[in-house]
């Protein structure tokens, strides 16, 4: 209660308000911060010091006017005063806003210099491309038309809406559940598009055809009895096969159902004469028949030749059964 009585009084003793310009009010701060430091070994200036503070300052500089209030170092002086056992610590605090309050003031002293168009336009591309910022973007087509449909569609039901004529609680819920079934709806057909989808990837059976029943004759005997059928793609299918089980025959390997062509084409060494014409049959098998490529009769004829270069010229009595 005493110091705050003490304060009331220091008030009524301090000039109410004074003008200034910016040098002056640095030249005051700088004698301000000058006079603080020397309290300690002169704490009876401190009076004189806290009465030639003014309680508010008016300040004009660059066409610019501002107010300044002092009441804080007033008020720390009178501390400063009564508080013996901390006055080190007050004056620390004094001597601190002291300083910045001089730094803030020499900082208007001084011309600014703002950056140009394409600095600034840097700084900012800078500061978007954080990672915080990477989804700050604008709406893309994609967005622009996801909108309009969902505007569309809620002036739709508005319509619908409006023509029941229903509670606005009841027309809310109808809203809902009517945008929950046409959601479930397109959930539903793209879930059989990928059903249907997968269905087709299945039919490529990438597997070999293993048969414990036919060996390289049987399926050189098919290939050329489609050929002759006109049946171009199981011909070249057939060829394919033949060649594969005239191979294992001869011992150039052991017939793998979890092996693909390529796989089967890499077992063979370059030099091998067997190279070319098993490359030629794979390329071929791979384009009619996982590329549903569309196959010419000379195609057909092509990989029958290839069955000949393979040895698989001796036909067997005819299997007549088709691949």
């Amino acid at each position: 209660m005493l110091l705050w009585l003490l304060v009331a009084v220091s008030a009524r003793a301090q000039p109410p308000s004074t003008s200034a310009d910016l040098p002056g009010y640095i030249a005051d701060l700088q004698s301000w911060s000058a006079k603080v430091t020397q309290l300690p070994a002169n704490p009876e200036n401190a009076l004189a010091l806290r009465h030639s503070v003014p309680l508010k300052l008016e300040l004009q500089t660059a066409g610019q006017h501002f107010t300044i209030s002092n009441a804080w170092l007033v008020l720390a002086l009178v501390h400063w005063e009564k508080d013996i056992r901390h006055r080190a610590a007050i004056q620390q605090e004094i001597e601190q806003r002291l300083q910045w309050e001089l730094q803030q003031a020499q900082a208007l002293t001084r011309p600014s210099q703002a950056p140009s168009a394409q600095i600034a336009r840097a700084q900012l591309t800078a500061v978007l491309s954080r990672r915080e910022f990477r989804f700050v973007r604008p709406p893309s087509w994609w967005d622009v038309m996801w909108a309009r449909v969902w505007r569309w569609i809620g002036r739709q039901l508005d319509k619908l809406m409006g023509r029941l004529h229903l509670k606005p609680s009841v027309s809310n819920v109808l809203s809902w559940i009517l945008l929950g079934a046409a959601f479930l709806l397109l959930a539903l057909m793209l879930w059989r598009n990928l059903r249907r989808a997968s269905r087709g990837m299945t039919r490529l059976r990438l597997q070999a055809p293993a048969s414990g029943a036919w060996g390289w004759r049987q399926w050189a005997d098919a290939a050329r009895s489609a050929a002759a059928e006109q049946r171009y793609r199981d011909a070249v299918h057939c060829s394919y096969w033949a060649a594969v089980f005239r191979l294992e025959q001869m011992g150039v390997w052991r017939l793998d159902d979890s092996r693909t062509p390529r796989e089967y084409l890499r077992l063979l060494p370059p030099e091998s004469q067997h190279c070319e014409p098993m490359a030629s049959l794979t390329r071929s098998f791979e384009m009619v028949w996982y590329g549903y490529r569309p196959v010419t009769p000379a195609q057909a004829q092509s990989a029958l030749q290839e069955l000949e270069n393979l040895g698989c010229s001796s036909p067997s009595i005819a299997a007549t059964a088709s691949c």
